[in-house]
């Protein structure tokens, strides 16, 4: 099933070395998009909601033209040659995140986070082309990495008391901030050389149609439910450092819980327990002990989906412009886009849904 994206690496020292700077740079990536992702959404509804006129409706509007453009990112693919593009991208997030780190005016940060959203959409449509291509591996490198940026991001904000570092304008925080972009900046060049021979892109199958598209959904599953610190320490009347515990634990035991995979036999049984274990995390209501039972295994289910997905997505490809992983990834963040105009407008107007 997995293939040449299978976890072991028996390739040479040099591919071993480029394997983990393609991992550690990812993690960063991850991070960033994520801090791009949650300003975005708290602009929108704190700041952008908030101006006179503006109804929620406009916001929708801004949100939906947002994910959209990412139809578009195969334009970039198509003219752009693939080296230039994988810097263009990488420092392009790296410059957007320092801007929204030490700007204050509210129309820029807005638009900067939008922007910067729209270019980790982006970079995570060439990191997959890079995993259909057998450049990186989908466990070793690509999967293990998102997760961890995922626990990272989780563990940043609850050290900070969820509050997160991107709205803090203290001296040490820029300062740490732009360490991380600055090894962001020596691996993209060093991976980039890795990519100077490099000229073609690759491109999914029609399954990446009903694979990556979960991709983004997932994402804000993640934000919302999984690694919400402030929900679990409402729901369950735990402390931030008890939640955040427990978050971090839950994220450890999915690395480990996908190792499983290896295991042909129970690989079917598994994800029929995983689908079922994930639609009941969602279960309205709970709290305290099955909040956190919810929170815990939900997250690992929600993991091990999420990886099918995914070595669906990278197990056929052809050489071309990545047209379908972009329209796949942009249906994604329309989706996301939905999912997070429930959330948010059960509170101004009536759906037939709660959030």
């Amino acid at each position: 099933m997995f293939g040449n994206n299978y976890y072991r690496y028996t390739d040479s020292n040099y591919q071993r070395k480029i394997s983990w700077a393609y991992f550690t740079l990812i993690v960063i990536n991850t991070v960033f998009g994520l801090q791009m992702l949650n300003s975005f959404f708290s602009l929108l509804v704190n700041f952008f909601r908030e101006r006179p006129a503006i109804s929620l409706y406009h916001v929708a509007i801004y949100a939906f033209v947002t994910f959209a453009i990412v139809f578009l990112a195969g334009i970039l693919f198509k003219f752009i040659e693939k080296r230039k593009l994988f810097l263009i991208l990488i420092f392009a997030l790296g410059i957007a995140r320092f801007i929204l780190q030490t700007n204050r005016t509210g129309p820029v940060s807005l638009f900067i986070s939008a922007l910067g959203t729209i270019i980790w959409i982006a970079s995570i449509i060439f990191f997959i082309s890079l995993v259909q291509q057998r450049k990186i591996k989908l466990f070793f490198t690509f999967f293990p990495s998102i997760l961890l940026g995922f626990a990272i991001n989780s563990a940043l904000s609850g050290l900070f008391g969820t509050w997160d570092i991107i709205w803090r304008g203290d001296n040490q925080i820029i300062f740490f901030v732009l360490l991380i972009i600055a090894a962001q900046t020596v691996l993209a060049i060093i991976l980039s050389n890795d990519l100077r021979a490099e000229t073609k892109y690759s491109d999914g199958s029609n399954a990446v149609f009903y694979s990556l598209v979960f991709l983004m959904p997932f994402i804000f599953l993640q934000l919302y439910q999984f690694q919400n610190i402030a929900a679990l320490n409402a729901r369950t009347g735990l402390v931030t450092r008890s939640s955040l515990s427990l978050i971090i634990l839950s994220n450890f035991l999915a690395l480990l819980f996908v190792y499983l995979i290896e295991v042909k036999k129970i690989r079917i049984i598994l994800t029929i327990i995983a689908s079922i274990i994930f639609i009941l995390s969602f279960w309205p209501e709970t709290s305290g002990t099955v909040y956190i039972i919810q929170i815990i295994f939900g997250n690992i289910a929600g993991w091990w989906l999420i990886l099918l997905l995914l070595n669906k997505a990278v197990s056929r490809s052809s050489q071309k412009v990545p047209w379908k992983n972009c329209c796949a990834l942009a249906v994604s963040g329309l989706l996301l886009f939905i999912f997070a105009f429930v959330y948010y407008g059960t509170y101004d107007i009536n759906l037939p849904l709660k959030s």
